[in-house]
C-alpha cells in the first residue's frame, strides 16, 4: 500500500496501522489487569498506543508528503513510548515477560515499517 492516498479508506490495507491496531488491543487487554493504583500507567500507555494507530491514519490521509512523514514520525515516537510503558509494567512486575515481549516487538515493528517510509 502507498504510504497515503488522499480521498481513500484503504488504510486497513497499510500493514503498519494494523500492526498498530493489534498493539492498542494487547495494550488495553493487559492494562485491565492491573491492579489498583496503577492507573497513571494504564492511562499512558493506552493514550501512547492509542496515538500510534491515530497519528499513522492521519498521515496517510495527508497529501503532502512533508505533512505525511511529520505524522509518521510522531507515530514512531509514540510507538517508542508505548514500548517504554510495557517496559515499566514488565519491571513494576504486573506485565507477564511474554506479553512484554510481543509488545516490544510489535512497537518495533511498526517503528521499523514507518522508518523504511520517512
Amino acid at each position: 500500500v502507498p504510504e497515503g492516498r488522499s480521498g481513500t479508506m484503504d488504510l486497513e490495507r497499510f500493514r503498519a496501522y494494523g500492526k498498530a491496531v493489534e498493539i492498542v488491543g494487547e495494550i488495553a487487554e493487559a492494562a485491565r489487569a492491573w491492579p489498583r493504583g496503577n492507573g497513571w500507567l494504564r492511562d499512558q500507555a493506552t493514550r501512547a498506543a492509542g496515538s500510534v494507530a491515530l497519528n499513522i491514519a492521519e498521515g496517510y490521509g495527508r497529501t503532502s508528503p512533508a505533512e505525511r512523514r511529520r505524522f509518521y514520525q510522531c507515530a514512531i515516537a509514540s510507538a517508542h513510548e508505548t514500548a517504554a510503558c510495557a517496559q515499566v509494567a514488565a519491571r513494576l512486575g504486573i506485565l507477564p515477560e511474554p506479553a512484554y515481549r510481543r509488545l516490544w516487538d510489535g512497537c518495533d515493528h511498526v517503528t521499523r515499517m514507518l522508518g523504511r517510509i520517512v
